[in-house]
């Protein structure tokens, strides 16, 4: 199904500034601009957790900036996306930071909902990937799951799994960045016997 209308990057920053617009978040994908729901308060705790403990770690370490949620990533002109977290290796990073980042970020964080349909999730991955996204963690918090995305250059993306009893590693692409996974999610609730 086509959309209504084709737009560009540049329209699309155009839509978003719209009075009407202002206090809504849209995405350009494949030229529809597309309305966002908000997330649930349990995401947003979350997805600010990880942005908060990337984000400490990246500045101790002098590695580069950890961006937050609603940050617009510009992957190509059809396509304005954005991510709950994302790290921009310091030496990546332009002079000065930009409305809207046209460059991929090294590591990109993305807080799943319960209503996010997985080939929405796969196709948001497979546009970072494509732009230059090393590693995509999908955090699940009703699941209190993550699944660790890699792009590894001859096999394709690699996966795996980690639950709350496992460590979140930022590879080679945060060095040194580790996290128990139990403390981004709450913890689970207790079964009666």
């Amino acid at each position: 199904m086509q959309p209504e209308k084709f737009y560009k990057a540049a329209d699309f920053q155009s839509i978003i500034r719209l009075p009407e617009n202002l206090d809504r978040i849209y995405e350009l994908n494949n030229g529809e601009v597309k309305e966002m729901n908000p997330r649930t308060p349990l995401n947003a705790r979350v997805g600010l957790k990880v942005a908060r403990y990337m984000d400490e770690y990246a500045e101790e370490q002098d590695l580069g900036i950890v961006f937050g949620v609603c940050n617009n990533y510009q992957l190509d002109d059809e396509n304005i996306r954005m991510l709950d977290a994302a790290f921009v290796k310091r030496e990546r990073l332009p002079q000065e930071l930009p409305e809207v980042l046209t460059i991929a970020p090294d590591l990109a964080v993305s807080v799943v909902g319960q209503d996010e349909a997985m080939r929405t999730i796969l196709d948001r991955m497979e546009l970072f990937f494509n732009a230059g996204t090393q590693l995509f963690w999908v955090l699940y918090p009703e699941d209190w799951l993550i699944e660790v995305w890699k792009s590894e250059a001859h096999e394709g993306m690699r996966v795996q799994k980690l639950g709350m009893d496992k460590t979140l590693s930022g590879d080679d692409v945060l060095p040194g960045f580790f996290l128990p996974i139990s403390k981004l999610f709450p913890p689970r609730p207790e079964i009666p016997d």
